[in-house]
């Protein structure tokens, strides 16, 4: 079962909600609780931005690397700040 999250004006989102109530599965309420739970959880957030900044400086220095080939020169060691 799939759950999710919307935000956003008062007016649209009772709309929503009366739609939603019209035309889709209601989701059991222990299912509810639970995806509240996860939806709530921030901390994984930075782990996942500290995993994607160490896959883009891999690639950085790789494309460096690349360029400098290309150009004749010789490849920079480091990749700068980001």
């Amino acid at each position: 079962m799939r759950s999710g999250f919307a935000a956003g004006d008062g007016d649209f989102l009772d709309t929503l909600a009366e739609i939603r109530n019209l035309t889709a599965p209601q989701m059991p309420g222990p299912i509810q609780h639970a995806s509240t739970a996860v939806w709530s959880e921030e901390q994984h957030v930075s782990v996942i931005r500290q995993a994607y900044r160490a896959k883009f400086n891999v690639v950085r220095r790789a494309a460096r690397r690349a360029a400098s080939a290309i150009a004749g020169r010789p490849a920079a060691s480091s990749c700068g700040s980001t």
